[in-house]
């Protein structure tokens, strides 16, 4: 109650309008995605979501027809992903590595709200993971507002004065918000503890800590310890550089400490792997976010950025929030067209040989008349996105499509898949986005390896 009477008080002060929760326009905030009197109460019985159906397991490549998945899984329409000559093949050689215990895999997957809170990449990042080895979380921000970012499950607790910004708020002169567009600021005697995630009372032991920080006249020390380890690091420097510093405990541990000593330090996050093989799938979402606040990013940032984690396919998710734009309104949406393909090229530039998938946005629905219609243009914006796709050399996959008949029939599930805001999906609808993503991954990666191992097997009979 007390919350809800200060947030209240935002919208009546206007020298409070900088500590609203929300602004017009802008997508609902991810702390409604965390808090539970601001969700639809579901019954305690969950959809059945688990299985395949109809389809066999996927535990060798070449065990079943390539007609059996993508499937349904029930208002879960099976899509395939569209795949160009030359898109998926970094992600895909990268993966038949890892099955012959080669190297790990990384991917990058940013986007809005829809992702924002790890909803469709978690579930995508555990299916995966199942399959080809975990190697860890992958890139965490160091300090995030849980309003715009939350990941569940991994440890981030910190003390004292911190600061955030994020790419959907702006304001930053230096427009370096991080690889996740999310930057921490901190002041001396803050800390930070970071950590693999939590199962059955234990966490995922990681070894490899790649901080991601600011160099700057103003910068203090930063003092990493871990598993009885220590190390001081200076981010004094004469101007804004930024800097990275891998740090190592060969035998793991479950969390790192990030420690602030004289002065004022700017920290990205930091990327945390563990000893064995696998895949990351990193979520690098904000909610909010779209092709226009992306521009929020200094373009030779963003690009080192990526360029450190050296990602083998870099995934784009949003759209929703851009449904208002002029430039995806006025006329045929060439405008929206192109700034998406420049931001995604954005996005890339750090990683020219990586693979890149576009997603497309989710449905929407509005009320008319006392029902509920999908949005109209969405499938507007789904085209762009799939031209877009096509112009830049990436695969597409249409999440709108697996929502077979639209938000109307998900929101009537019983239970529901949906919030009651028209916007948002539940727990379990993004679950079952998350596993119709794996199944079309996991489809295009088989037909990659046949469509390989029929080309090997004619070159050695020729």
């Amino acid at each position: 109650m007390l919350f809800g009477a200060l947030a209240a008080e935002t919208f009546l002060i206007p020298q409070t309008a900088s500590l609203r929760p929300w602004i017009e326009g802008e997508a609902l905030p991810i702390v409604r995605l965390v808090e539970a009197d601001s969700v639809v109460v579901l019954p305690e019985e969950p959809p059945e979501i688990g299985a395949f159906v109809g389809g066999e397991d996927l535990g060798n490549v070449g065990s079943t027809t390539t007609e059996e998945i993508p499937i349904s899984r029930g208002v879960a329409k099976g899509v395939p992903l569209d795949v160009p000559v030359g898109s998926m093949d970094a992600f895909f050689r990268g993966l038949r590595a890892r099955e012959h215990g080669g190297r790990s895999v990384r991917v990058l997957h940013w986007g809005d709200s829809t992702i924002a809170a790890d909803g469709v990449a978690g579930t995508v990042r555990r299916e995966l993971q199942e399959r080809f080895g975990d190697a860890g979380p992958g890139f965490l921000p160091a300090s995030v507002d849980i309003r715009w970012v939350f990941r569940p499950n991994i440890a981030r607790w910190q003390r004292g004065n911190w600061g955030t910004h994020n790419i959907a708020q702006g304001g930053l002169s230096s427009a370096r918000y991080g690889l996740a567009g999310a930057v921490a600021t901190a002041s001396d005697g803050a800390s930070v503890v970071l950590g693999g995630e939590e199962r059955t009372g234990s966490r995922d032991l990681t070894s490899v800590f790649d901080l991601f920080y600011q160099e700057n006249p103003r910068g203090g020390d930063l003092v990493i310890t871990a598993g009885g380890y220590e190390e001081r690091i200076s981010t004094a420097g004469p101007r804004v550089v930024d800097r990275f510093h891998l740090f190592q405990v060969p035998n793991g541990v479950e969390t790192w400490k990030v420690e602030v000593e004289g002065g004022e330090v700017v920290i990205y996050g930091a990327a945390l792997e563990s000893s064995r093989r696998g895949i990351t799938w990193e979520t690098l979402g904000v909610a909010g976010s779209s092709v226009g606040s992306m521009r929020a990013q200094s373009e030779i940032h963003i690009r080192g950025q990526v360029a450190r984690r050296g990602p083998d396919l870099v995934v784009y998710q949003t759209g929703g929030n851009s449904l208002q734009f002029d430039s995806f309104v006025e006329g045929d949406g060439e405008r929206y067209l192109a700034d998406y393909i420049e931001i995604f090229d954005r996005l890339r530039a750090g990683a020219p040989g990586a693979s890149c998938l576009v997603v497309a946005p989710l449905d929407q629905g509005v009320r008319v008349r006392g029902r509920v219609e999908s949005v109209e243009e969405i499938p507007k914006m789904v085209e762009l996105q799939r031209r877009a796709a096509n112009e830049l050399g990436c695969a597409f996959w249409s999440a709108f499509s697996v929502m077979d008949g639209g938000f109307p029939v998900w929101m009537a599930q019983d239970p529901t898949l949906t919030w009651s805001d028209l916007v948002h999906l539940s727990e379990e609808g993004r679950e079952l986005i998350g596993l119709a993503m794996t199944d079309a991954i996991l489809l295009a990666y088989r037909q990659w390896v046949e469509a390989l191992e029929f080309t090997q097997n004619q070159s050695s009979e020729g």
